[in-house]
């Protein structure tokens, strides 16, 4: 058996933090946005886009692209058929949320 590499120096230094638990967490810590204010998980994966938003506390989207949404799987909170048409839900949301707050 080949003797194993060894770590390359400074990986350590790299991230000290633990890693987080899903990659939206991962990416809004990586830009500095708090996800407990909320926002939306958008993508085309039931497993690590929907199961990996709603794990994070983020609402979800996603996009079909013509396949059917697994029946044995909560619903994300939107579906829709490509990203074009999820981002104009998205945006239907917000503009209905805004109304409703004032």
């Amino acid at each position: 058996m080949p003797p194993r590499s060894p770590q390359p120096r400074g990986a350590a230094q790299l991230n000290p933090r633990p890693v987080p638990s899903s990659p939206p967490i991962a990416a809004a810590d990586l830009c500095g946005a708090a996800l407990a204010v909320g926002g939306w998980m958008v993508g085309d994966n039931v497993e690590t886009d929907i199961a990996g938003g709603r794990s994070a506390g983020l609402r979800t989207a996603w996009i079909a692209a013509g396949r059917q949404w697994p029946a044995h799987v909560r619903s994300p909170d939107l579906m829709a058929e490509d990203v074009s048409a999820a981002i104009s839900s998205l945006m239907e949301w917000g503009r209905h949320r805004a109304v409703s707050k004032s």
